[in-house]
């Protein structure tokens, strides 16, 4: 239990230091962060050496007083984080305000609205508040509750999911697959390439390969060839087709390439990552708005080839990038896509603008499809 009690403060300290790195190991600053990982290891690892030599000692109180430290370090830096949002300014002013609950209720309800939270999730977290504000008669610090939102949007956004955890193959013979979705400028792409870098890079170390499967829009598969390079990965596109049924030393046509459908490269790119066993294929969809019919039933047909390649395995996860600033438009989006195709899970973008990113809080509880990215 002791053992428990340390490691958790820890773990959550990580937790929160990780962020501020793992950008840099997205764009490149892999020196800097296994720097910034190690200093934090061998530091955190004097810490639970000392206080596994406290606890063998019978000294509780002093082990006691390092978790109850650990804790408030913890809860400093989330409360840091949280009030240098614009949201959380707003609830301060809210909640720091002279009228009665209603009057702050009221003014609670409005700061989520405004954020695109929507009317579900915003009712619950007024429910929330106004149930403490009434237990506590009135006596309680704003910091108080503005902890209590903070928990409550963080309850709402993991519920869908026990994991916040992308799903994988755990078969060694069948590669992973990743269908990535979502409307042009959402950041797609860009999701697409730090995704790899990350599986590339990390702890799986994985061998990924990325199917350009948007074989509308012109320039994509080259847009997404910069992106492959930049993360060391290989891709497979049509032009990989069509140079297939090219003699040897011959390479392939224009309007070869051209004729070359998505959902063939994918197949081929499938036959590819078994072939040659890659362990994650990513693949890279047109993009579309969701009331396009006819791109959305070549996503369903793109879907439809996994099954056939990995002998009745479907894909492990249906990623939906949303844009943060796209508001009530994004749940909407959501929502026919869902419907229409099926979303495993949701990748926000954009958040380093003014971009609010309320609508996958929304998302999340009218949905029930969890933020992973």
């Amino acid at each position: 239990l002791f053992l428990l009690l340390l490691l958790l403060p820890v773990c959550f300290s990580f937790i929160v230091t990780l962020p501020g790195t793992l950008d840099g190991t997205l764009h490149g600053s892999t020196g800097l962060t296994r720097l910034n990982l190690f200093d934090f290891f061998k530091e955190k690892s004097k810490e639970g050496v000392i206080q596994l030599g406290n606890i063998a000692k019978g000294d509780f109180v002093s082990v006691g007083n390092y978790i109850s430290q650990e804790n408030e370090i913890l809860s400093s830096r989330l409360s840091t984080i949280f009030s240098q949002t614009q949201m959380g300014a707003d609830l301060m002013r809210v909640f720091t305000g002279e009228g009665g609950t209603e009057e702050m209720l009221h003014g609670l309800r409005d700061v989520l609205l405004k954020a695109d939270m929507g009317t579900e999730a915003s009712d619950e977290v007024i429910e929330e508040v106004r149930a403490v504000a009434k237990a506590a008669e009135g006596k309680v610090k704003p910091e108080e509750l503005t902890a209590l939102v903070r928990s409550r949007l963080i309850s709402i956004l993991t519920s869908p999911s026990p994991s916040a955890s992308l799903a994988f193959s755990t078969s060694p013979d069948t590669p992973t697959v990743h269908l990535v979705m979502g409307s042009n400028g959402m950041g797609k792409t860009t999701t697409i390439g730090k995704l790899s870098r990350r599986l590339t890079s990390g702890p799986r170390d994985s061998k990924v390969l990325l199917a350009a499967c948007d074989t509308y829009r012109a320039g994509a598969t080259s847009q997404l060839a910069v992106w492959a390079e930049r993360a060391g990965v290989e891709l497979y596109a049509a032009e990989d087709v069509a140079r297939a049924n090219c003699a040897p030393g011959e390479g392939p046509e224009e309007e070869a390439v051209r004729k070359v459908g998505p959902s063939t490269v994918l197949f081929k790119a499938l036959e590819k990552a078994k072939r040659e066993n890659f362990d994650v294929v990513i693949v890279d969809t047109s993009g579309r708005l969701s009331n396009n019919q006819q791109l959305n039933k070549e996503l369903i047909k793109i879907k439809s080839v996994v099954p056939k390649v990995l002998s009745g395995t479907s894909a492990h996860e249906t990623l939906l990038v949303v844009d943060a600033s796209q508001g009530a438009q994004a749940v909407e989006s959501a929502r026919r896509w869902s419907a229409d195709v099926g979303v495993t899970s949701l990748a926000l973008t954009k958040l380093d603008g003014t971009a609010k990113g309320g609508a996958v809080v929304a998302i999340s509880k009218e949905l029930g499809i969890p933020v992973k990215l």
